[in-house]
């Protein structure tokens, strides 16, 4: 985070004033490095993972097209930009010419502020973790500019599904660690009678654009008909571990 942004605005704009040629930009390898997230680490200690600039240009480009971000639409951007969430909240708005309202500093620590800001500005799009939102509806109701919501990072309960789903909304699952360029699998559901009732939570649905997912017994063979451990494939997964890669 830059502390002093009038002095990089001033450095750009003298940067500007003197170089008055024509330029060309860099070529970057698509599997170059774009970005370092630290997992959460839940299985010890959290370790970083590096993404290539393919792995966050397939996801943007696969959340603009499923979330059908247009010009005129407005979108929250609230999450900490420690976490690869700012990425699914900012850029596949950008790139379709939408507008992108980010909150203060901690805001999402603020319920009231948060609703207030989505009003004002008649959001129609937001992404929260499961048990922030939760904490949110404690307080707050949803406002009725939302049209769809992004639950990452966590399951989504049914019964946070079928509180969400009073409203006019579509909700969307996303699935997918670190390790899998940021997400994997989603689930769209626009009423939680939809849901499976042999599920407990919110599936997590099928594999976004250029990304397979397969189930595999512990002999790496396809379990067919039984429990098994997820493999995801494809393009864009991340290069490695820090200092591993």
């Amino acid at each position: 985070v830059l502390e002093d942004l009038a002095a990089l605005r001033n450095s750009l704009d003298a940067d500007g004033r003197r170089d008055t040629g024509p330029h060309e930009w860099p070529c970057l390898p698509p599997d170059g490095r774009a970005l370092l997230v630290f997992t959460s680490g839940s299985t010890g200690r959290p370790k970083g993972v590096l993404l290539s600039i393919r792995a966050l240009l397939t996801h943007v480009l696969f959340c603009s097209e499923h979330f059908r971000f247009k010009p005129g639409q407005a979108v929250l951007q609230h999450t900490a930009w420690t976490f690869d969430a700012p990425i699914c909240e900012m850029w596949p708005a950008l790139i379709a010419g939408a507008t992108v309202v980010t909150s203060k500093r901690d805001g999402s620590k603020d319920f009231d502020y948060i609703v207030s800001l989505v009003n004002e500005h008649r959001l129609s799009h937001a992404l929260f973790v499961p048990s922030l939102l939760a904490e949110v509806l404690e307080h707050q109701y949803l406002p009725r500019s939302l049209r769809s919501l992004a639950m990452v990072g966590e399951a989504c309960s049914l019964s946070l599904a079928r509180r969400i789903l009073e409203a006019p909304l579509t909700l969307h699952n996303f699935y997918g660690p670190s390790e899998a360029g940021i997400g994997a699998t989603i689930y769209e559901i626009d009423k939680i009678g939809a849901v499976p009732s042999v599920c407990q939570t919110v599936p997590i649905g099928r594999p976004v654009s250029w990304r397979q997912v397969v189930l595999l017994d512990t002999q790496l063979r396809p379990a067919v008909g039984r429990a098994g451990q997820i493999a995801i494939m494809g393009e864009g997964l991340a290069l490695g571990y820090l200092n591993l890669a």
